[in-house]
């Protein structure tokens, strides 16, 4: 039984919001909870629960939230208020038609794939029907919780920041601005509303975020965001926010120095403050190419502004040239005004109403002192802003994954915690000084971190897997061959909610405890991948090239000879464009993908396909898509003798599209008279609820879910919707997560089950992390690992081409594995043997069941060498 648990009800007229209810019904299949006052449901779209009141504001309410669906996760639900500004009531008509603007912003918003963006994670309406009878509607938008204060906030209790503290704040927002203003190569988004009070400092990572963008104000209020604009907090907007004019790229930078004003002296109303003033008047700036970046971005038209966020960032580190982004207004008969007399002109445009009204007396005097401090600006010189990819790497100077056990309440935990952060502090001198006696230090502060998780009580720690590869670089790091040592590069996602990157480094840090650290084979380094488009691939760039940002230069003769990294299809795939498995294959860079499956190519008469295959040096130790397809079809066919099957897949999504044609194809090959039909969520708009009526329409026996790699909540709706019907679920190993039970028995294949594994390998992961049946993820991750292992083994003089050769050698390669040795076959990947690829089924109940609560659904016939 568990602890009674309190939720909070979201109807804005509700008197009595707060509910108590038993823990267990969070737990069960309910998805329909009401309110004890007035009836509304608790849980919203099935899986979201409000537990708490953060706030409102003009525009709604603000709930801190659970997710049914990932049990120990908080989320944040915002409920808006469409509001007509003439006061009138909004007709059926205009909510619709904002509605649909919505709808069109939420995808927008969706695209947006960043860690200092909370992601965009549902957007639905609801229609409350108040005591009047008078029915309103309320839009809700879920999104990532993060935990922190924001700038605001900080500025009330500091009174005022440092310049130095305000100029690294804008270098990460405008890290944060080049990405959301160019986010897939062309389009771009602009966020509107840059203030202090939309910057969360998360208090986890102590990194800032961007939140609340403010088209979706806009909208509520019936408004186009392509052509018109509106003014969302005076203090912070720039004029054509004013005039309700088109904003740019340019706006968002005009907001960003506001903000730097604003913490820079502790006034709101910077708006008065540039109209009675010049900035300068009430903060002296010691950095002159700070001073100046604020002053382009401050102008009024914002055509004279700078036109990106990378501008600025030139501005800021000193380089020559960088202010030449104006452009002439549109149309303009005049010719281009000298430089210096512009930059004087718009210098007097800041000063105060009483100076210029007297400013022709001193004209010659200002326009020498305008003179002076453009020659100071021009000639004053600071160092090159460090470069932002450089925190994405790390050998054991920083953590790139969720700070584990920081908040813990038994104190081991946050002993254990301090510990790696003392381990990590003694690395980074030590790659700094190549002194052995600070990688000593660093290995003990890292081996005592993960004695004190060991010794805590009741398992209460989590083991971390990072701390354990970061113990065995700063072993291997005092050896006297370490500088030539190889390097394995290892790319997590930076996606904490799914657990991936842990998953991934368990199998990692259990190889590297199987070896002997006197005689290596190699050291690890670990990237972070945030899944963001232009970045994923600089990222493989970097490695590729052996040109690791800001790399420390005790490892700048160490070579990378190969990579285990996670990435989705979107990226792996060349697909008319260039993949990171091409970037890899160039430099001849062994990639081995633990996690990956959709087959190599994909062809179909019943889905459009566009050149999407797989470069020859990507390597995988994963089953593909095509095992996983026969084991599901013959299991709905042969065992469960169902012929009437619906597949929902998602035709942009590589993975989707790769496993829904593959188990149409093994179904209409082998059992022909059957009814398999597909339906793609991602045809139109409107088709995800297309596909959920044509399950709640039709005489459907099986559903097959090909969920993407992204945007899965809709597919975890769906298994919601059916538990009440006798509808078996299928599914692929990318719903292998933590979802709740089902009424229907979902099965799901994967790589591989622990009940297959070696009895050594369960041993030795419950002695570990305290799991003997470990994830899938950590099998292959693990099998990854072993492969780069045999591939070092004897190799004198290892090189990247050596490297592919022996992994090439399709008859002699072989290397141990979690469950059967992994071999490859000619395409490169895993040998279809018996144990590769299996089904699981959902059952959190069975005490057999793996960390994720699935158990092996089929009988494992041992051949394990």
């Amino acid at each position: 039984m568990q602890k009674p648990m309190e939720v909070y009800c979201t109807r804005p007229s509700c008197t009595k919001p707060e509910n108590t209810i038993p823990g267990d019904y969070l737990n069960s299949n309910t998805t329909q909870i009401l309110c004890s006052n007035c009836k509304m449901p608790l849980i919203l779209r099935g899986h979201f629960v409000a537990i708490s009141f953060i706030g409102s504001g003009g525009f709604g309410r603000t709930f801190k939230a659970l997710d049914l669906h990932f049990p120990y996760t908080t989320r944040v639900i915002k409920q808006l208020h469409p509001r007509n500004t003439s006061g009138q009531i909004l007709t059926p008509t205009i909510l619709r038609r904002i509605e649909e603007m919505f709808l069109r912003e939420a995808i927008t918003l969706d695209r947006l794939r960043h860690p200092r963006i909370p992601k965009f994670l549902a957007f639905f309406t609801m229609e409350l029907e108040e005591e009047t009878g008078y029915v309103q509607k309320f839009f809700y938008l879920v999104q990532d919780y993060i935990e922190g204060k924001n700038l605001a906030q900080e500025l009330q209790e500091v009174g005022s920041f440092s310049e130095g503290e305000v100029i690294n704040i804008f270098k990460e927002i405008l890290n944060l601005l080049n990405y959301i203003h160019n986010y897939d190569g062309t389009n771009g988004v602009i966020h509107r509303d840059i203030k202090p009070a939309n910057i969360i400092r998360c208090s986890q990572d102590d990194k800032l975020y961007l939140i609340d963008f403010g088209a979706v104000k806009q909208i509520l209020q019936g408004l186009e965001v392509e052509t018109t604009s509106i003014v969302l907090d005076p203090n912070f907007a720039p004029p054509e926010q004013f005039d309700r004019d088109k904003v740019s790229p340019a706006s968002d930078l005009y907001a960003t120095a506001t903000t730097c004003l604003c913490l820079l002296t502790g006034i709101i109303d910077t708006r008065e403050l540039l109209l009675n003033s010049s900035w300068r008047v009430h903060v002296p700036v010691r950095d002159q190419h700070f001073a100046k970046a604020l002053d382009e971005m401050l102008k009024r038209r914002q055509e004279d502004r700078p036109q990106s966020a990378q501008e600025v960032l030139k501005i800021l580190s000193g380089e020559p040239n960088s202010s030449s982004h104006r452009t002439q207004r549109a149309n303009s008969g005049s010719s281009p005004k000298p430089r210096t007399l512009r930059r004087f002109l718009d210098w007097v445009r800041q000063l105060s109403r009483r100076w210029r009204s007297i400013i022709s007396l001193g004209f010659s005097f200002l326009l020498g002192i305008a003179i002076a401090v453009v020659f100071n600006v021009i000639f004053y010189r600071q160092p090159l802003v460090p470069l932002p990819f450089a925190n994405y790497f790390s050998r054991g100077e920083e953590s790139l994954i969720a700070q584990l056990n920081a908040k813990a309440v038994d104190p081991s935990c946050k002993k254990a915690y301090n510990l790696k952060q003392e381990g990590m502090k003694a690395f980074k001198r030590a790659t700094l000084s190549g002194n052995n006696n600070d990688f000593k230090e660093a290995y003990s502060k890292f081996t005592e971190s993960i004695a004190m998780v060991r010794t805590s009580s009741e398992n209460s720690c989590i083991s971390d897997p990072e701390t354990f590869i970061y113990q065995y670089n700063s072993k291997v790091a005092q050896a006297t061959s370490a500088r030539n040592l190889p390097t394995i590069a290892v790319v997590i996602p930076n996606m904490p909610e799914d657990n991936i990157a842990l998953q991934i480094l368990r199998g990692v840090a259990l190889v590297l405890q199987e070896q002997d650290t006197n005689l290596p084979l190699f050291q690890i380094l670990l990237a972070s991948n945030n899944n963001i488009d232009q970045e994923v691939k600089k990222l493989a760039g970097f490695i590729s090239d052996q040109n690791i940002p800001e790399e420390f230069n005790h490892f700048n003769k160490s070579q990378i000879l190969g990579v285990i990294g996670r990435y989705t299809s979107k990226y792996l795939f060349n697909q008319n464009i260039e993949g990171v498995g091409e970037i890899y294959g160039k430099k001849e860079l062994v990639l081995i993908a633990p996690t990956s499956t959709a087959t190599r190519t994909i062809n179909s008469q019943s889905i459009t396909t566009q050149g999407k295959y797989l470069h020859p040096y990507v390597f995988r130790t994963a089953s593909n898509d095509s095992i996983a397809a026969s084991k599901l079809s013959k299991y709905v066919w042969d065992d469960l003798k169902l012929n009437n099957v619906l597949i929902i897949y998602d035709s942009k999504d590589i993975y989707s599209q790769s496993l829904a044609i593959e188990f149409q194809s093994k179904l209409s090959d082998k059992y022909q008279e059957g009814n398999y039909d597909l339906c793609d969520v991602s045809a139109s708009i409107n088709n995800a609820l297309f596909c959920k009526n044509q399950l709640k329409n039709s005489e459907v026996q099986a559903l097959m879910l090909a969920a993407p790699n992204v945007n899965y909540n809709e597919y975890l709706d769906i298994i919601k919707k059916v538990t009440s019907r006798k509808v078996q679920i299928l599914a692929g190993d990318n719903l292998y997560k933590n979802i709740q039970n089902s009424a229907n028995k979902i099965t799901i294949a994967v790589s591989f089950h622990a009940d297959n594994a070696k009895k050594n390998f369960n041993d030795k992961t419950e002695e570990l992390w305290g799991i003997r049946k470990v994830s899938w993820r950590t099998m292959t991750s693990y099998d990854a690992a072993q492969v780069f292992v045999q591939a070092l083994k004897n190799n004198n003089n290892p090189t990247r081409q050596s490297i592919f050769n022996k992994l090439n050698d399709e008859n002699n390669f072989s290397a141990t594995g979690a469950t059967t040795e992994v071999r490859f076959n000619g395409d490169h990947d895993r040998k279809a043997v018996t144990d590769v690829g299996v089904l699981v089924q959902l059952n959190r109940s069975n005490p057999d069941s793996d960390e994720y609560g699935f158990t092996l659904l089929e009988t494992p016939q041992r051949n394990n060498p």
